[in-house]
């Protein structure tokens, strides 16, 4: 048996493969534009300018003051040290946050520890939105 194409067949074969090929590519260009919005969006987020102090009024407390610069999300701020705080050694300034959430210029946190502060390396970390990456803001050694 002898297939026999007719010739009002004959262009379709190619006609399908360029429809196919087309949409591979639309595809292929949706999937690494989704990519490479969503890659750009993170990177966007860039550490806020912004200048605090860390005083130790009492030998047990810790006063950190936003000086001058950027408001920052609250929520986006923590304080790292050495030796544990109470309760955590890793302490958000939620707490300082008026009810906006943002610490801004002349607002204050001070936390306390059983114990003196003597020597422990203390640091401000800001971490981004998606807390996919983080940068130390200021950092500090407590004095003997």
């Amino acid at each position: 048996m002898v297939l026999v194409l007719d010739e009002d067949y004959r262009g379709i074969s190619p006609v399908i493969g360029v429809i196919l090929m087309v949409a591979i590519t639309v595809i292929l260009a949706a999937i690494v534009g989704t990519f490479v919005l969503t890659l750009s969006s993170q990177l966007d987020e860039t550490p806020p300018q912004v200048r605090f102090t860390i005083e130790f009024p009492a030998s047990d407390t810790l006063t950190i003051m936003h000086r001058s610069g950027d408001s920052v999300p609250a929520a986006q701020l923590n304080v790292v040290t050495e030796a544990p705080l109470d309760p955590t050694a890793s302490v958000t300034f939620i707490d300082a946050a008026g009810e906006d959430n943002l610490i801004t210029a002349g607002e204050r946190a001070m936390y306390e520890r059983r114990g003196k502060w003597e020597g422990e390396y203390i640091r401000i970390i800001w971490k981004t939105s998606e807390a996919g990456r983080s940068t130390t803001l200021t950092e500090i050694t407590a004095p003997h």
